[in-house]
């Protein structure tokens, strides 16, 4: 086939593409919400790269909002790299990596506790087969021709 290199990047691309949207989806799914700040900050960036903490938390409204979720841009991938994160100051504390988002008996839009080890140990395995299934149908892959 001509252009192979080129094919192989058009493939890469799209499942580092495909499956970031499929891993963010699902973390804003599984992940708490009261407010929906948190799920409104989950980002994906272009390339290998820290996903800066710099959100300040808003006025908490008196009662949850229901969920939305809220569609997150997914870039071209920079060095064959795509960086997934959120940018709220407590993003460690809602993602259950320091004590203190469950208090005694868990609250109102409350994930299950330790969500996101359970979800990056377990569950994006998932996210990633859904990745490169959907890849797999784009058409400018299954239609390559090269030049």
């Amino acid at each position: 086939m001509k252009d192979f290199a080129k094919w192989l990047n058009l493939v890469e691309d799209a499942v580092l593409k495909e499956s970031a949207k499929q891993v963010v989806n699902d973390v804003k799914i599984a992940g708490p919400y009261y407010s929906g700040e948190f799920e409104r900050n989950w980002v994906v960036l272009p390339g290998a790269t820290a996903v800066p903490g710099n959100v300040k938390e808003g006025t908490r409204p008196s009662i949850p909002r229901n969920r939305t979720i809220t569609r997150t841009p997914i870039p071209n991938p920079q060095n064959d790299a795509l960086t997934i994160g959120n940018r709220m100051e407590y993003k460690a504390i809602a993602q259950d990596l320091v004590p203190g988002r469950l208090k005694e008996g868990g609250g109102a839009g409350s994930a299950n506790q330790d969500w996101f080890t359970t979800y990056t140990t377990s569950q994006i395995q998932n996210a990633l087969k859904k990745g490169v299934t959907a890849a797999s149908q784009d058409s400018a892959i299954r239609n390559f021709k090269g030049s």
